[in-house]
């Protein structure tokens, strides 16, 4: 794998105006509501852009699918793993509708698809933790088990409890590649915070590099702490509609991203 993710967010920090200049150029599912601002998506996408052939990508938490979508626009060999059963922020906003994020993320991906510009991904309709127990049965042929290929990239965007968060990097420890980028979104909750480093703990790879994309609002260990901090880069984009719950605003990288490349121990 020849992710750059450390050059990646140092040209972020750097030079901000190249993700503004980027999204007037190549929009991301711009009309699918999402919970996951502009960079976010644009970081999902380039680290997939710059896969090994041999390698794939994984998002736990779907929603209506823009991190997805965004995530396989535009990378055409690339391959996608992608798990949610909407148990948790299972109604459209604005509607008052709950069982409505399900079929909504269908037809999304059903839209996106018929584009031809998504690379192809797998779609797992069920418990993470259970999709990850499924995967370890052994089965003969390649073809027959969940993910074919190695995960280079993983997206944990699912329950943000502490166990759930741990056990995300342990339970899905043997499918991802030995240099495995992680990034965990919604970094200002503490027990996600907790949950990734306790995960990390369980996984006891080989070497650790860490970096925050720090939220607009940073929560201390009691949920509290200053508000109004700093947004990363605040001046790099516009307004985003389709970002919920922001009224339309930029929201920087919202709640944050732990960004962590792994070496893992193999064989």
């Amino acid at each position: 794998m020849n992710h750059p993710l450390r050059e990646l967010l140092y040209a972020i920090e750097n030079h901000p105006g190249r993700v503004k200049r980027t999204s007037e150029v190549m929009p991301l599912a711009p009309d699918v509501p999402t919970m996951s601002p502009y960079r976010t998506r644009w970081l999902l996408n380039q680290l997939v852009k710059d896969l090994g052939a041999d390698e794939a990508y994984l998002e736990i938490g779907t929603w209506q699918g823009a991190t997805l979508i965004s995530a396989l626009w535009d990378n055409p060999l690339a391959r996608g793993y992608a798990c949610d059963n909407f148990s948790q922020f299972n109604q459209i906003p604005g509607t008052g509708l709950w069982e409505g994020v399900r079929p909504a993320f269908l037809k999304n991906m059903a839209r996106y698809q018929e584009t031809g510009r998504l690379g192809a991904f797998s779609f797992f309709d069920e418990d993470c933790f259970a999709l990850a127990a499924r995967a370890k049965v052994p089965v003969k042929a390649k073809d027959g088990r969940p993910f074919g290929w190695p995960i280079g990239v993983f997206f944990y965007d699912g329950d943000h409890s502490r166990i759930a968060t741990a056990r995300a990097f342990v339970d899905f420890q043997p499918f991802l590649a030995r240099e495995v980028i992680v990034i965990v979104d919604d970094w200002n909750y503490p027990s996600v915070r907790a949950g990734a480093w306790a995960g990390i703990e369980g996984v006891n790879p080989l070497g650790v590099w860490f970096r925050v994309l720090p939220a607009v609002r940073f929560r201390d260990a009691d949920g509290n702490g200053p508000k109004g901090g700093p947004i990363y880069g605040q001046d790099a984009l516009d307004a985003e509609p389709n970002l919920v719950g922001s009224g339309g605003r930029d929201g920087g990288w919202r709640n944050g991203l732990g960004c962590f490349h792994l070496t893992l121990r193999k064989g």
